[in-house]
């Protein structure tokens, strides 16, 4: 369920991030498959992080729905995004929808998360 951070659009130097095991007081309440769980598994979904004005902050890749959530609470904590959009590719192979309603104006991003 994890994610890797490959682009990063707004030179924060986050390029190369994964999500890794939790700590403190949330690991206190993971089992260790949940923890297991939380690392980058080398998932090829391509998603990307914006802020509510449609700026673009990160590209990444996730393993899975969850990958997905992880990466979306990891971008509002880290750099104040807002949206996460899963790239068209991804998204007709997962729901099979040609044309969706959240396309973005390029054509290769639909809403996912916001």
């Amino acid at each position: 369920m994890g994610f890797k951070i490959i682009r990063d659009f707004i030179d924060t130097g986050a390029v190369g991030i994964e999500s890794v095991r939790q700590t403190g007081f949330n690991a206190m309440f993971m089992t260790e498959e949940q923890q297991k769980g939380c690392e980058y598994h080398g998932g090829k979904i391509k998603v990307r992080l914006k802020d509510d004005d449609g700026g673009i902050y990160y590209h990444a890749y996730v393993d899975d729905t969850e990958g997905r959530e992880l990466l979306f609470d990891w971008g509002m904590g880290y750099a104040g995004t807002t949206c996460l959009d899963l790239h068209i590719v991804h998204w007709i192979q997962e729901y099979g929808e040609e044309k969706p309603s959240a396309l973005s104006k390029e054509g290769k991003w639909v809403g996912y998360l916001s």
